[in-house]
Parts: structure tokens; C-alpha cells; sequence
């Protein structure tokens, strides 16, 4: 029936109604005209407790057109099986502007393992589980010099304490002995021993080191054997523990040198550079590739591969919201806007740790180019005390008196590579980590007698000072028997003092400014890893790609100044360092010093007219300048047992003219 046939019955207006029983519910009358009233709708509790279907009823409204509308749609589908329902869908499909404000989803959609951004987290996961091993590997080959002067204090006060004697050493050296006997084969008697005492000496620098727990590591093993340049050569004598400086023993009759036919050996010089030059653009690689860069590299990776990480998980929480807007329309808004807080927060807090950074990067570079300025120091107040001894020792050419001065010398020379060795004892991994194996060096390789070494075994941390003492002990002694001169006395002292002050000592820095720079770095770094991912998202692509690039380069840089840092602070002595190579030095002075000492030396102690001692060139050109000053003076004077007669011929200008 179409709505256009029913009529509106009249009743009674509802202001004359004054007798009515309407109520205006199901159970009253209608007997008034009650005029247009809104639609009571009446729900269950349960209803009432959903939101969405609440929501839904609260709005529902139909107009006189919707229900026009559907009438005329459910006489067409009378022969339907449930006519009802296939008008309602007909209306839902037709009328949807009309029912879409009635609708709301309040059920937040979250993020499933089904989402398909999950399986680039997961193989960017498998790249930093990779990346951090090989970073940790590489972490766990350095060597930490603050572990090797705790070591050599432990065993320094073990040796005060009383717990290792020189019987420990002399057991040892026996064991070793017996060792390299059994390397040599059949040998007997004294020889037997000279050459096990010569293998010992020349091997013992490379077989006793080798034996810690130094490796080169695969990079650096790779560039040593095959690509060979200064600085890999540096740092893998470091590791392995080559010392040219012990590769040869010093004796007394190779350094006095009575006999003229003998010939000089003297000290070999250093077989590996003092630094690695960086000249070439392989050089640097070589420099890349065995320093602590590396190391920052892969340090920067494995932060990077974090950044992309969190990058792709903040694309797919910044997606969730977009599919949440109608549940949270201010979600995505807050997301955005708390990501731009904590970046200006970032680019805020950064200017402290550069700072911080600079200025200590400038101290430790001032540090370890004063700690250069220290080892080069001692070098020269040696020297200078082997230049005064040179000149200050009298009839070291004389008959009665040569052995026994230049026995002197030899104590002298030998006490002062002594010295200069020990300078790095607990500073250069090479010179061992206890007393007994830095005086097993010295004994061996000639520079100090056992009774010396027992002597220095009970003062281990002063040994030094010890043999200095003997030094101005040996001056006074030759001054006393007028080998030199008393007015040579306060120079010399001043030396030796100057000399004992040279002592190398390497001081940390303080630990409340490590602490707090690391602390400062570690806040630095976490805000990088957290807010550039999360404002540089590319939209619709789970991997990012900027994400990754930005944390690296940022961490890169900051990281590798924080690694210059703490490179400097273990000092040029350091393998895992900027390292330099000591034996040079020591090889270089102990050139100098047995050049200088025995510059007066002649290996004629007979007659008066002598010839110091040196290389073979340079003794020919001595012996072919002096027969040249010979033959001329010859030549002077036959010509001198006929006196010319000169006469004045003439003045050209100022110009004389003479006739001969």
C-alpha cells in the first residue's frame, strides 16, 4: 500500500484534551492528537555496553523517503527467499552517505606478525648479529696497556715482597737452555755452550714473545705478508715482539779491541722503522686497514644496521596509525610531532659532547706528542753522557793503562743501554711484564752481569736509579785514580741528573672525564640511533634506506674522534695505538754511544803516531789524505833549499808585477 493512500485520522487537539488517558506510552490511551514526537528507542544493557553498536542505534534514522524507498523495493522481491533482507543490502548498497555518519570502528587495528615489513627487521637483525661478532673479535685482539702496567706493578711488588728470587730466573734460564740444546743436536763441552748462549740471544726476542697472547690478527697478517709497508711493519713487530735491540751480544773484547787484526762488530741497526709514513695512497690503505679505524667502521655498521632497524619498525607503528585514524584521529599527528621534539632535543644536546670531544682530542694529541718529546729526551741525555765520557777518559791508547780504561768505558756503555732499556719496561709490551724477564733480556744480550741482575731483582721499581747510582759510583772511582779529571765532575753529575728526570712514566687521564665523556658520547648516540630514523621514513617501503646512511655517518664521526681519543691516551708505546717503534730508538742510541765512547780508540797502542778506529773507507781516506800531506811537504821542501829570487818588474793599475 502506498504511503500516499493512508489519511491522517483527527483527534481531539491536545490542548482540549483535558480528561485524557494519553501518556504517551505503550500502556496509555490515545484519545488526543499528540502531534510529532521523536522516536523512543529502548535497548538492552547489554547493547548499551557495546560502543559501536550504541553508537550505531543513538544515530539510526529513517526519513519518509527511506521508507518510501523500501517499501517499493520489497514488493519487487516478494518472491525472494527472505525478501527483508535483500532490501536492507539493497539499501546499504545504494544509500551509503545515509548510513556511513551511523558507523564507527572503535577496535584499534594492531600490528601482526603477518606484516610484511617484519622480514627486512629480521635480516637486518642477521646482518648486526654479524657485524657485532666481527666487531667484538676485533675488540677483544687489542691490548689494553692499562692491564700490561698493572701486571708489571703486581709482579714489581711480588719481587719486594719476596716471593720471586733469582733462583726463579736462573731456573728458567736453565730450562731454556736445555731447551735450545735439544735444538741444536750433538754438541760438546764449552762450544756447546757458547752456541746455545748465542741461540738464546738471538732468539730469545721472538720465541719468548711469541709465546704471549699477541696476535696480529687476519687483517694485519695478511698486509705483513704480502703487502709490506712502514706501518704494518710497526705495529706487527710490536705484536710479535721483534727486538733488533737483543739480537745480539754485546762482549767486552769486541768492544775494547786490543788486537789489530780483529775487526769490530758493531751494533746492528734496526731492521723495522721508527713509524709508518703515510707517502703513498697505498699507505693509507695499509693504515686503514691495521688501526682502530676499523674498528669505528664497524661500530658505525652495527649502529647503522640498529638506525634502519628502528627506521623500518617506526614505518610500520606511523602505518598502524594511519589505518587507526578513525579510532585515534590525533595518533599519527602526535606520533609526527613527538619525532620532531626529540630531534630538536638531538641537534640541541650535540653541542656538549663536541665540545667535550674537541677539546680533549687537542689535550691527548699534546700528550702523546710530549710523551714522543720524553722518549727523544732520554735519547739525547744519554748521548750526551756517552760524549762526555768520550772526552773525558784519559790513556785509553796507552800501553800500561788501555785495558783498564777501556774496561771502564765498556761498564759505562753497558750500564747506559741498561738504562735506556728500562726506560720502557713497563711501557713497551716487547720488554716484558716482570722483573725476571726484563733482567733475563739484559743478561743475555750482555748489558748486565748476573751479580748485577740479582742486585736489581730486589729493587724492581727503581731500577733505573739503581744502575744511575752506579754510574756516579764509576766516575768517583775513576776520579780518585786520575783517570779523569775533577773539573769534568759537576758536568757529568748534572748530566746523569738530567738523565735520572728523563725517566718515562705514562699517567692516564682522570677517570671522572673518561666517565663522563663516555657518558655524554652513550647519551649522543642514542638520540642519533632514535630520532633520525624516525623523521627520515620513506613513506610505503620498509627498508630505509636514509635512515641507515644518516646513523652511520653520524656515528662514524662522532665515534672516531671518541676512538683518536682514546688511541692517543695509550700512548706511542701501545700496539692497539698510534704506536711507534722503540727498538729504532733503542738501536739508534747504542750506535751512537759505542761510535762516540771508542772514537779515541787506536788499534795501535805501541806507537805515537795512532790511527782511530772506524770504518775501512773511512781509514783509507785518512791514510791516502795523510800521504798527500806527505808528498807535499816533501815537495816544499826541496823547493825551499832553493830560494827564488823575486824582483819588482813593474805596476799595472793596483796590480803588481813580479818576475821569479
Amino acid at each position: 500500500i502506498a504511503s500516499e493512500e493512508f489519511f491522517h485520522v483527527a483527534f481531539p487537539p491536545k490542548d482540549n484534551c483535558t480528561n485524557s488517558n494519553t501518556t504517551g506510552t505503550p500502556l496509555g490511551n490515545v484519545d488526543c492528537d499528540l502531534g510529532s514526537t521523536p522516536l523512543r528507542k529502548v535497548v538492552s544493557p547489554t547493547l548499551n555496553a557495546t560502543h559501536d553498536a550504541l553508537y550505531f542505534v543513538e544515530r539510526f534514522s529513517l526519513t519518509a523517503e527511506d521508507y518510501s524507498w523500501l517499501f517499493a523495493q520489497r514488493q519487487l522481491t516478494d518472491k525472494e527467499s527472505d525478501p527483508e533482507e535483500v532490501v536492507a543490502c539493497m539499501f546499504i548498497q545504494n544509500h551509503a552517505d545515509r548510513w556511513q555518519p551511523w558507523v564507527v570502528y572503535s577496535e584499534r587495528i594492531e600490528i601482526t606478525w603477518d606484516d610484511p615489513c617484519w622480514p627486512t627487521v629480521w635480516w637486518q637483525l642477521g646482518m648486526m648479529a654479524i657485524l657485532s661478532s666481527l666487531v667484538g673479535r676485533c675488540h677483544c685482539h687489542r691490548t689494553n696497556p692499562r692491564s700490561i702496567l698493572n701486571r708489571v706493578q703486581q709482579n714489581n711488588d711480588a719481587c719486594v715482597a719476596g716471593t720471586m728470587t733469582m733462583q726463579d730466573v736462573n731456573a728458567a734460564m736453565k730450562r731454556r737452555r736445555r731447551a735450545n740444546t735439544n735444538q741444536l743436536g750433538s754438541c760438546d763441552g764449552k762450544d756447546c755452550d757458547k752456541e746455545v748462549l748465542r741461540s738464546m740471544t738471538a732468539e730469545w726476542s721472538t720465541k719468548k714473545r711469541t709465546s704471549r697472547k699477541s696476535r696480529l690478527g687476519c687483517s694485519l697478517s695478511l698486509l705483513n705478508r704480502y703487502f709490506i709497508s712502514d706501518s704494518t711493519q710497526v705495529k706487527a713487530a710490536l705484536l710479535k715482539g721483534e727486538l733488533t735491540f737483543m739480537s745480539w751480544k754485546r762482549s767486552a773484547d769486541n768492544f775494547v779491541m786490543l788486537n789489530a787484526s780483529s775487526k769490530v762488530q758493531a751494533p746492528p741497526q734496526c731492521r723495522t722503522p721508527m713509524r709508518g709514513r703515510l707517502a703513498t695512497h697505498l699507505d693509507v690503505l695499509h693504515y686503514l686497514l691495521s688501526s682502530s679505524i676499523k674498528y669505528v667502521f664497524g661500530m658505525s655498521s652495527v649502529l647503522a644496521m640498529i638506525g634502519s632497524m628502528w627506521g623500518t619498525i617506526a614505518h610500520m607503528i606511523a602505518t598502524n596509525y594511519k589505518h587507526n585514524l578513525e579510532v585515534d584521529p590525533m595518533g599519527l599527528e602526535q606520533w609526527l610531532e613527538f619525532g620532531d621534539n626529540l630531534m630538536t632535543l638531538s641537534s640541541s644536546f650535540s653541542f656538549l659532547p663536541v665540545f667535550l670531544l674537541g677539546f680533549f682530542v687537542n689535550r691527548e694529541c699534546s700528550r702523546w706528542v710530549s710523551l714522543i718529546d720524553c722518549a727523544y729526551g732520554a735519547c739525547g741525555r744519554v748521548q750526551d753522557i756517552a760524549l762526555l765520557l768520550a772526552g773525558a777518559i784519559e790513556g785509553v791508547n796507552d800501553r800500561d793503562t788501555a785495558e783498564a780504561r777501556r774496561q771502564y768505558l765498556f761498564r759505562a756503555y753497558r750500564w747506559l743501554n741498561a738504562v735506556h732499556y728500562l726506560n720502557y719496561y713497563g711501557v713497551d709490551v716487547r720488554m716484558g711484564s716482570s722483573p725476571g724477564e726484563v733482567l733475563w733480556d739484559l743478561v743475555y744480550a750482555g748489558l748486565l752481569l748476573e751479580e748485577e741482575a740479582e742486585v736489581l731483582l730486589g729493587t724492581p721499581n727503581k731500577m733505573q736509579q739503581v744502575i744511575l747510582s752506579w754510574l756516579s759510583c764509576l766516575w768517583h772511582q775513576m776520579q780518585r785514580e786520575g783517570v779523569v779529571l775533577a773539573s769534568s765532575t759537576h758536568q757529568f753529575t748534572d748530566k746523569l741528573s738530567d738523565l735520572r728526570g728523563s725517566v718515562l712514566h705514562v699517567e692516564q687521564a682522570p677517570n671522572l672525564i673518561k666517565v663522563m665523556l663516555k657518558i655524554v658520547m652513550s647519551l649522543l648516540t642514542l638520540f642519533i640511533l632514535i630520532a633520525y630514523p624516525w623523521q627520515l621514513r620513506v613513506e610505503d617501503q620498509c627498508f630505509q634506506p636514509w635512515a641507515l646512511m644518516s646513523t652511520f655517518i653520524l656515528n662514524f664521526c662522532y665515534i672516531g674522534l671518541l676512538a683518536m681519543m682514546t688511541t692517543l691516551e695509550k700512548s706511542p708505546f701501545a700496539p692497539s695505538g698510534d704506536c711507534i717503534n722503540t727498538d729504532y730508538i733503542l738501536c739508534e742510541v747504542e750506535l751512537m754511544t759505542f761510535r762516540c765512547i771508542r772514537a779515541c780508540f787506536s788499534r795501535d797502542i805501541e806507537g805515537h803516531h795512532l790511527r782511530p778506529s772506524g770504518t775501512l773507507e773511512l781509514e783509507e781516506a785518512i791514510m791516502q789524505e795523510a800521504a798527500q800531506v806527505v808528498t807535499a811537504s816533501e815537495v816544499l821542501e826541496e823547493d825551499t833549499q832553493e830560494a827564488p829570487e823575486i824582483k819588482v818588474v813593474g805596476e799595472e793599475g793596483s796590480v803588481t808585477l813580479v818576475e821569479i
